[in-house]
């Protein structure tokens, strides 16, 4: 199977060199995060930039290499260490020779790869003053939703790659890895749901102790509506009893009123959560299940009936305590 390497907060300076703090291994285990090169620390700045290997390529490929080595982009290995497309770093983020391609590592062979820069947006409110929020932690972007109509928010998309999925501003983080980031911490983890709306104001939905299970079913303990008013907290779905294990399962696609089969969690019927439009029967918009008092409402939010206004966009957090 494919595999990803995350950077954290990578930065590159004026002589190319790089930095990164940690990382993480998605398909693999690098509790420090993963190399990039042999000398590579897994924190903090490293290898140099060379136009052109150092060492051991029959192709002269470019990259970071520390002294010698294998390089990361297009490079070939000499015949000494295989000879074929290859990567100098495995599943779990350690450096191996000979390098991922070779038939000698096992993995077969490399069929291409992808680099992608992650530019977060910054925080769209400032969660940790929120009334039931711990303060502190860290908080990480899942979903930044702004054009529904496109492709990546219907039918399986948000579980077509085990990483992350982005379109211009949109992004979404496998739903899969939602689980293993929950699961990861071993503590605490909050659902922060944001809807900014165009004419009236945006309002945040906080989702307690949230966790994912095997079949991508949820559970939340209570939470918060600092917008509105949910003294037991806010529904996902309209069969979210609030607390506990909600009834509701995951869809690869709408179950019903949908005019893109967006995916989210349904009670057996139901408006989505995510890059939903709604059909012409209720709305036929970018529309949001739950209001800013934490109950699903029919017609949705973002529906000229529902009398909030156009939805603009959405953020989805994952609060770590």
């Amino acid at each position: 199977p494919d595999y990803l390497l995350i950077y954290n907060d990578f930065k590159l300076y004026s002589n190319l060199d790089y930095s990164h703090k940690g990382g993480s291994c998605p398909q693999g285990k690098c509790l420090s995060g993963p190399q990039m090169q042999h000398n590579d620390r897994r924190i903090g700045r490293h290898g140099k930039w060379f136009d052109g290997a150092c060492c051991c390529s029959s192709n002269n490929g470019f990259g970071w290499f520390g002294r010698c080595g294998f390089g990361q982009f297009g490079f070939v290995a000499d015949s000494s260490h295989g000879g074929r497309f290859s990567h100098p770093i495995d599943k779990n983020g350690n450096y191996v020779n000979p390098p991922v391609g070779s038939a000698a590592r096992g993995y077969g062979f490399v069929v291409g790869k992808q680099f992608w820069l992650h530019f977060k947006p910054s925080m769209p409110v400032p969660l940790p003053s929120i009334s039931g929020i711990v303060e502190g932690g860290r908080y990480e972007l899942v979903a930044n939703i702004w054009h529904a109509n496109t492709a990546m928010w219907s039918g399986s998309n948000a579980r077509r790659t085990f990483g992350s999925k982005s379109v211009g501003k949109d992004y979404f983080l496998a739903i899969t890895e939602w689980r293993r980031l929950i699961e990861a911490h071993g503590k605490r983890v909050d659902l922060i749901v944001k809807i900014d709306l165009q004419s009236q104001a945006d309002y945040t939905l906080v989702y307690s102790n949230f966790k994912l299970y095997g079949d991508l079913s949820y559970s939340h303990d209570g939470g918060k509506c600092p917008q509105g008013n949910c003294p037991s907290g806010p529904q996902m779905q309209h069969d979210d009893p609030r607390k506990g294990k909600a009834p509701s399962k995951w869809f690869d696609g709408a179950c019903c009123c949908s005019n893109n089969n967006g995916f989210g969690w349904y009670g057996s019927c139901g408006f989505g959560q995510f890059g939903f439009v709604a059909d012409s029967a209720h709305g036929g918009k970018f529309s949001h299940p739950i209001d800013r008092n934490g109950n699903y409402v029919n017609p949705p939010v973002g529906s000229d009936a529902r009398g909030y206004g156009n939805i603009l966009g959405k953020q989805f957090w994952l609060h770590f305590s």
